[in-house]
């Protein structure tokens, strides 16, 4: 009997989407378990420094990373790959629009899966923090060694203003 390509077991296909749900006490529980520096190897020292806020942890922030990392992990329908925490990064960008960079590890993935970038959006409402993400289909761009007409005002080029690195320098 043919499987059903909708049903379970299906393979997702690129451009897919994955949400993930955290709560803050389970940071909280890392944290009192593996102290500091179970955050050091899940968020960059930059995500980090933006989950402070008057000199002290918000730990709806932090669960709100997490959470959009592995959202994000999710979109690349990995099997037997563990999530590459620090070659994911979640940022602000201008007006606090959350952002995902991948970096080595996490970008070779989502070439392998074939998606050209991943949007998030990262929701908090009490002891909850929810991210979901969004994968585009496609490739990354490959590098250059000009500048193209795709790039804006900024030197980043129209990939990294769709969230893929918004911090790279251009590849000029």
């Amino acid at each position: 009997m043919p499987r059903d390509e909708n049903g379970p077991g299906a393979e997702c296909p690129p451009g897919d989407i994955g949400v993930d749900i955290m709560l803050t006490s389970r940071v909280d529980r890392m944290l009192a378990e593996h102290g500091d520096e179970v955050l050091a190897r899940m968020l960059t020292p930059a995500e980090l420094g933006d989950c402070h806020r008057d000199g002290s942890l918000d730990i709806l922030s932090v669960a709100g990373r997490l959470a959009a990392k592995e959202a994000a992990f999710k979109t690349l329908n990995t099997s037997g790959v563990v999530l590459p925490w620090l070659a994911m990064e979640v940022r602000k960008a201008p007006g606090g629009k959350p952002v995902l960079s991948l970096r080595s590890t996490a970008r070779r993935l989502a070439e392998q899966a074939g998606v050209s970038g991943i949007r998030i959006s990262i929701g908090h409402d009490g002891a909850y923090a929810v991210a979901i993400a969004a994968a585009s289909p496609g490739s990354f761009p490959p590098p250059r060694t000009a500048p193209s007409a795709k790039e804006n005002s900024h030197g980043r080029t129209a990939a990294a203003d769709q969230g893929l690195d918004p911090q790279a320098p251009s590849r000029a």
